[in-house]
């Protein structure tokens, strides 16, 4: 099968850099973010909700999309204070709508008591979230993996678009190793055209410092 590579070039991505033009959240292309190489993409948060990302416009209503990308915490801090507020998207597959979401998630360390935040000396747990979109518009979780936030970690995810009424599936990897496979997402009415890197969506207001990203790779 042939496969097509789409790698993000970090060297030009100050021209895909997309966010708010009072934006606190911001991006950097740095020597200090590099995990592969000698550039990497450093997400800066500032106590804003704002997103800043980077964008690939080379998908083409894809019905197959794979991808590829490394992460690293750094400095990173959220309040663990809901977990459902506590995150915020690090990659999104879109239609234009997003159709596939990763998450990174703070959520109390159980047992307490500990100040339950994520980052350098709290004790918060991080988790990383994968997210299909059906095509009713609600979303299928497809599992969760924690992390070392201090670490490189590789994160996949495969996903197939439905045909002919079928449904299709979402596949979530961490450094190579499953994490979940899940079957039976009603996708097929919408293929993917575009994807997103950095603080991509659903950023908490509690969340600072910076994140390091790099090593982007998307196939067919």
């Amino acid at each position: 099968m042939t496969k097509t590579f789409r790698v993000l070039s970090l060297l030009g991505a100050a021209a895909l850099i997309s966010m708010a033009a009072s934006a606190n959240t911001s991006l950097a292309v740095t020597n200090a973010a590099a995990i592969d190489g000698n550039f990497g993409l450093e997400v800066i948060f500032d106590g804003t909700t704002t997103n800043a990302f980077v964008e690939d416009q080379t998908p083409a209503d894809e019905s197959t999309y794979n991808v590829e990308f490394k992460l690293r915490a750094n400095n990173l801090t959220i309040l663990a204070a809901n977990d459902a507020t506590s995150r915020h998207e690090v990659f999104a597959g879109r239609f234009p709508a997003n159709l596939i979401r990763m998450e990174i998630h703070c959520r109390l360390a159980p047992g307490g008591p500990g100040t339950g935040n994520c980052g350098p000396g709290n004790d918060g747990q991080w988790r990383a979230k994968a997210y299909a979109r059906n095509d009713n518009n609600t979303w299928k979780f497809c599992g969760q993996t924690g992390f070392v936030p201090t670490g490189n970690t590789t994160y996949q995810i495969e996903w197939v678009q439905g045909s002919g009424g079928a449904d299709g599936s979402i596949r979530f990897l961490k450094n190579g190793v499953e994490v979940r496979l899940c079957n039976n997402v009603d996708n097929d009415d919408r293929g993917i055209n575009a994807a997103r890197m950095g603080a991509t969506g659903r950023v908490d207001a509690t969340t600072s410092g910076t994140s390091h990203m790099d090593s982007f790779v998307s196939t067919r």
